[in-house]
């Protein structure tokens, strides 16, 4: 995402439990693990499927930005 200049924010679940369940709950998966990619509230994929787009070269389509 740095190298293709994409602003993100990072979450950090171990700091707050809060956005942990917030992440579980989005996901729909109440043992997901990060990383997870959202778009705001709307859930993308995880970590496989963002890697799938990357190698690709889907990242865009992948993040809704195409």
């Amino acid at each position: 995402m740095d190298g293709k200049k994409i602003p993100y924010e990072k979450i950090d679940i171990a700091v707050n439990e809060e956005d942990k369940h917030r992440m579980r709950n989005l996901c729909g998966v109440p043992t997901a693990i990060p990383p997870q990619v959202f778009k705001g509230e709307k859930y993308l994929g995880d970590y496989d499927a963002f890697d799938e787009a990357v190698e690709t070269d889907q990242l865009l389509h992948f993040l809704q930005n195409a």
